[in-house]
């Protein structure tokens, strides 16, 4: 999933190496030292494409996961233990 759209090129001076980060939201920051020509930097993303693509499929399953319902009444297990939700207003 390596679109334009989804990736941030952050240059910083005191960067020694390219690094790249999957944010929160699947985008794509790299952050590489001051001065290196933009050809490098698709070359690099190019090489982790498919790391980028385990890591963005791995962060989507856990966002999948945590997104949950919470219905009065319904059943669910904590430690073992089977509870009921009950709402109080």
């Amino acid at each position: 999933m390596l679109s334009p759209d989804n990736i941030k090129i952050r240059y910083l001076r005191r960067a020694r190496r390219g690094t790249i980060r999957i944010l929160p939201d699947g985008s794509i920051r790299v952050t590489v030292p001051f001065g290196v020509a933009i050809e490098s930097v698709n070359k690099f993303l190019l090489e982790k494409a498919n790391w980028i693509e385990e890591k963005q499929k791995k962060l989507k399953k856990i966002q999948d996961i945590r997104k949950f319902q919470v219905i009065d009444g319904e059943f669910f297990e904590i430690y073992g233990e089977r509870l009921q939700l009950k709402t109080i207003s």
